[in-house]
């Protein structure tokens, strides 16, 4: 049976257009595929960040002359724990194929590591005698070794063994966009990325830099400590701070394309001095009155819900009075009606979310909002 075919109801000029920017935009990226040994990969990595004369390189047989680079928006090294870095190490070992490396080339002939930050800073970590393995799941023996309690001829197994990767390059005249893409790509789904990390790569410009800047600001950071495992997440509380204080009404169930979509609307057109002076009177605001401990539970643990709600709740009211009485104190944060509205964070909870910033400004605003009445 000849199965019918079907026809296009676009018309036949829209279709040659489309084609014709896919060619274009397909030209903008070049790529092609290497094979590293995990020396000469381990040498270059030891040249990162322009070293020239590493003293954990200069035993290598690879005369480096690139560096690899690795750019803000990528993955802090360190991230694995000890055992997903010792499994790794195992299947290396054990000859699983591992993920293609991504690497871009850059026009002084170094290469940015646009995806494998991780498995190379494990790699050279190992060799470099740091790394006592653990957790092993089928190379028992190797419980407790580090790269020298192999036996040298293990070593130069180890050493000879390679990576596969794709090497990106230039092609075209949009490299911002080109970086964006491939990052995007390769990287939205991973396990492993946070959301902030996948916004800076994916979506560079004026305003991600200024949103970087306001999360480094001194007293926003004492009110929210993190470790390497919440890498990054003042980005996304500042982010989700600006975006609200104007919006909180407008967000819906998807709060992740809501913040990418404000963070690309205001790229190339946003008041720096407003937001700034803003943020920093809600910064000085809650820490000189609050305390450093602001966004706490009473389990002394600083949630996302209380971290958006006062904020938030805080800017609002400042905006709206110029100023606050604080003799009443701020005991109304540990009641239980605060504690329910920011209870396991409801952030994809449009009544909820609404409901906490609500009640920490009319909490702020009490007597205003009373007189007003």
């Amino acid at each position: 049976m000849t199965k019918k075919r079907i026809e296009s109801s676009k018309d036949f000029e829209i279709r040659k257009a489309a084609g014709i920017e896919i060619e274009e935009q397909r030209r903008m990226i070049g790529y092609d595929t290497k094979e590293y040994p995990l020396e000469y990969l381990v040498a270059m990595f030891g040249n990162r960040d322009t070293k020239k004369d590493d003293e954990d390189t200069k035993d290598s047989d690879f005369v480096v002359t690139a560096k690899f680079m690795i750019p803000d928006y990528q993955r802090e090294e360190g991230i694995w724990s000890l055992k997903k870095k010792s499994l790794f190490i195992e299947s290396l070992f054990l000859g699983i194929p591992i993920p293609f490396l991504f690497l871009y080339e850059l026009e002084d002939g170094g290469l940015e590591i646009v995806d494998g930050v991780q498995r190379l800073s494990t790699i050279y970590t190992f060799i470099q005698g740091n790394l006592k393995l653990t957790g092993m799941d089928k190379l028992k023996k190797l419980e407790g070794f580090a790269f020298y309690d192999l036996t040298e001829n293990e070593q130069r197994k180890f050493k000879n063994k390679s990576l596969r990767a794709i090497r990106l390059y230039a092609a075209g005249d949009t490299e911002d966009f080109r970086r964006d893409i491939i990052f995007a790509r390769i990287n939205r789904g991973g396990e492993n990325l946070s959301s902030a990390e996948f916004r800076i790569g994916s979506f560079p410009g004026p305003f991600t830099d200024f949103v970087r800047s306001l999360s480094e600001n001194e007293k926003f950071i004492s009110l929210t400590p993190s470790s390497k495992e919440d890498r990054q997440t003042r980005f996304d509380h500042v982010l989700k701070i600006l975006a609200y204080i104007d919006h909180y009404r407008k967000v819906g169930s998807k709060v992740a394309t809501f913040l990418d979509d404000f963070l690309l609307s205001k790229q190339n057109d946003f008041n720096a001095e407003s937001y700034r002076t803003e943020f920093e009177e809600m910064c000085n605001f809650i820490f000189d009155n609050i305390g450093e401990d602001a966004f706490k539970n009473k389990q002394g643990k600083a949630t996302n819900g209380r971290v958006e709600s006062i904020s938030v709740g805080v800017a609002l009211a400042l905006r709206e009075s110029g100023g606050l009485d604080t003799s009443k104190g701020f005991d109304w944060l540990h009641d239980t009606a605060f504690n329910d509205l920011v209870r396991g964070d409801g952030s994809n909870n449009k009544g909820r979310l609404i409901a906490r910033i609500e009640f920490v400004k009319d909490q702020l605003l009490g007597d205003l909002n009373n007189e007003s009445n």
